[in-house]
């Protein structure tokens, strides 16, 4: 029954409990022997492991019941996921001149996602791949969307806005496409299971994230584009999966206004609910999950990310004009100048 070097289920624990109990009621046939030693040998455990079980159970019997706290060291990546609700979040607070620190923003996390680890030397990094900076403000200092992100999403919402009839509201002069990368992991799962409170949940899911598969689509209002999916296994278990991608699989990087994020979500959450932790079982879910997305959510999401679109518009002009120092204006001048 050895459980070295893995965290320990609260099956497991509840055994050393009622094996070490049978032993210290027994003392007396035990010459001498210590419980907690002939509870470890028995179970193939390390002494040191019995006697922390046993510490915490002391403290609280309910610690049995505590799922296993995993090792080793955590994801180095905030999940980009989280990065619509930062930068939200961001905007909302300077354009009401609120301060903000990586504590606030980690808070704000954390009420989305309790579950969830957020590291403040984590979220720092991630935010600056996402493209903020802390920087002075007109007061004092604050933190706030690099100029070149302001720039890059004004000049693409411009074209955007320059594609879209004013006539008739929906219609586009040309087709638009949304295309982005995600990734799905093997042991991508639900944490929670109905079962037998007398049994306990019958489902141990493994340990890690497993292997990994990058998968690539594209949509427009009418649902996935034909032909445009690639699926294929990542080399890498761990760490941030854009280093994947290379000229020949992805060949152009898009602006963060993308309904296709939500798409991803629906197709995991799909995969999330079949899972059975293999990798074959994960390929054939992840078929049947794209056609959960229709050409009927594609129009919704679409139209959604409009309305995100006209709100980023309208908050960048008047970001620009409550500034009383910085270069956004003069970026978007030299932007002029070259389209």
């Amino acid at each position: 029954m050895s459980v070295s070097g893995k965290p320990l289920s609260p099956e497991i624990k509840r055994i050393i409990v009622t094996l070490k109990g049978y032993f210290d009621r027994n003392k007396s046939n035990l010459e001498g022997f210590a419980s907690a030693q002939l509870t470890a040998d028995a179970l193939e455990l390390s002494r040191v492991t019995v006697d922390r079980v046993m510490r915490d159970y002391r403290k609280d019997s309910t610690s049995l019941d505590n799922p296993p706290k995993m090792r080793g060291k955590p994801s180095y990546a905030v999940d980009a996921t989280h990065q619509e609700v930062v930068r939200a979040y961001v905007r909302k607070a300077n354009l009401e001149g609120s301060y903000i620190t990586l504590e606030t923003i980690r808070d704000q996390l954390l009420e989305r996602s309790p579950e969830e680890d957020f590291s403040v030397r984590t979220l720092s990094r991630a935010l600056d791949r996402w493209g903020f900076e802390f920087g002075r403000g007109v007061r004092t200092q604050h933190l706030k969307e690099k100029d070149h992100i302001i720039v890059a999403r004004q000049r693409y919402l411009r074209a955007i806005r320059n594609n879209r009839s004013s006539t008739k509201e929906g219609a586009v002069i040309r087709p638009e496409v949304y295309l982005d990368e995600s990734y799905v992991n093997k042991n991508h799962s639900y944490d929670f299971t109905w079962y037998v409170e007398e049994d306990g949940p019958w489902i141990q899911k493994p340990t890690g994230k497993g292997e990994r598969l990058i998968i690539m689509n594209a949509i427009t209002k009418d649902g996935w584009v034909l032909g445009a999916k690639n699926v294929f296994k990542s080399t890498r278990k761990t760490g941030d999966y854009h280093g994947q991608m290379n000229a020949q699989q992805f060949q152009k990087w898009f602006p963060e206004l993308q309904p296709i994020e939500i798409c991803w979500g629906i197709v995991k959450n799909e995969v999330g609910r079949n899972c059975n932790f293999t990798m074959q079982n994960l390929e054939n879910q992840l078929e049947e999950a794209f056609n959960k997305v229709t050409s009927e959510t594609c129009n919704k999401i679409i139209r959604k990310i409009r309305q995100v679109e006209d709100k980023f518009w309208e908050e960048d002009a008047k970001m620009d004009r409550s500034l009383e120092e910085g270069n956004v204006g003069q970026l978007l001048e030299e932007e002029e100048e070259f389209d």
